[in-house]
């Protein structure tokens, strides 16, 4: 089931995510640590994995939707991929929950 998408929205999404991005590095790079933005396509945990051992990478952070139950295992997660076949530390972030003031 394959689906396209036109490129012009793909190349939109792109630069957004570029954009939050470079706002995430320049605080990490403020805090006095290295880092870098790399944007690839494919299967997730894949390109994850072997970026990560392409550019030999110390530690990979990432966020996770903390999915349980029938969700989990029919959209599986590719934070618990990552972290069962990295080569290096991962560090899990999950989102905190907000709650509606009523």
């Amino acid at each position: 089931m394959g689906v396209t998408l036109p490129y012009t929205y793909l190349q939109d999404l792109e630069a957004e995510i570029m954009q939050s991005m470079e706002a995430c590095l320049a605080r990490v790079t403020a805090a006095g640590r290295e880092g870098d933005i790399v944007v690839v396509h494919g299967v997730p945990f894949h390109e994850i994995l072997e970026t990560a051992k392409s550019q030999k990478v110390d530690l990979i952070v990432m966020g996770t939707h903390g999915r349980t139950g029938l969700q989990h295992i029919l959209l599986g997660s590719v934070a618990e991929k990552v972290v069962r076949l990295a080569p290096c530390p991962v560090l899990i972030a999950r989102q905190p929950t907000i709650v509606p003031v009523s």
